[in-house]
């Protein structure tokens, strides 16, 4: 499972709008955005090799995919 938060979604999309506009290329919405963007996350975690992108994703995305969550197990308990 990769998590991500409103606020990464929507500095993501940010980026997508800023890389469409310097290429000239008409923007999607932001809902249109969050389902490419979980469908192409989907598409990493099943190991498909080759994705053709319709969108921009930022490289840290990327890059943090493999961060672990660490949470303490006593503050769950508590």
């Amino acid at each position: 499972m990769i998590l991500y938060t409103e606020e990464q979604l929507d500095d993501c999309w940010v980026y997508d709008c800023e890389q469409r506009e310097t290429q000239n290329r008409e923007k999607i919405s932001r809902g249109q955005y969050e389902r490419l963007f979980m469908q192409h996350l989907e598409n990493i975690l099943a190991g498909t090799k080759l994705v053709r992108l319709k969108i921009y994703i930022p490289r840290w995305v990327f890059e943090t995919i493999d961060e672990e969550i660490l949470v303490n197990v006593q503050d769950t308990i508590n």
